[in-house]
């Protein structure tokens, strides 16, 4: 548990916080521009599905900040083994590179600019550094960026194309 002033506190989830956790990442989808009608109507059960399932098998673990005056939860992340062997063949011995992925770092609009997401993600990383990890990964949206930046994240040599462009030949 890290206090990050006097006004919160970052502490491991609960399965009572998974509510909030469900709706931060269907949020945090909206707030990356995301239409409501591009997400699956059964986002929920599938968000909640993925992380008891990833809880089990890639020892996940959630990091919620709450204000201290009110008790209430207003941001939130999530983070987890990264399971590179669905992805591609991983050779290497996992004493040497054990990669972890964090994901659904939220807080809630009129908490933000207090360096929440600062601590959810070193709360993360902290959790990573217990259980081995030697690489630590995420998803950045243009937002979380200079965030990410100086906790000492960076870009790698990941590419990605749009297939639905006329692509050159």
């Amino acid at each position: 548990m890290a206090t990050v002033s006097d006004r919160y506190l970052v502490r491991r989830g609960e399965p009572l916080d998974d509510d909030f956790i469900l709706d931060s990442y269907y949020k945090m989808y909206l707030e990356m521009g995301f239409k409501a009608e591009e997400i699956s109507p059964d986002w929920r059960k599938h968000t909640l599905d993925t992380l008891n399932k990833n809880r089990q098998e890639l020892e996940a673990m959630t990091f919620v900040a709450t204000d201290i005056q009110t008790n209430k939860v207003v941001g939130c992340g999530v983070c987890q083994l990264h399971n590179t062997d669905s992805l591609h063949p991983h050779i290497f011995n996992y004493s040497r590179i054990r990669e972890g992925y964090i994901w659904s770092i939220y807080v809630e609009p009129t908490h933000r600019r207090h360096g929440l997401a600062t601590q959810l993600v070193a709360a993360c990383n902290d959790y990573f550094r217990d259980i081995g990890v030697t690489v630590s990964r995420l998803f950045a949206s243009n937002a979380g960026r200079p965030v990410y930046e100086g906790l000492g994240f960076a870009q790698v040599n990941e590419f990605c194309v749009d297939m639905s462009l006329s692509l050159p030949k």
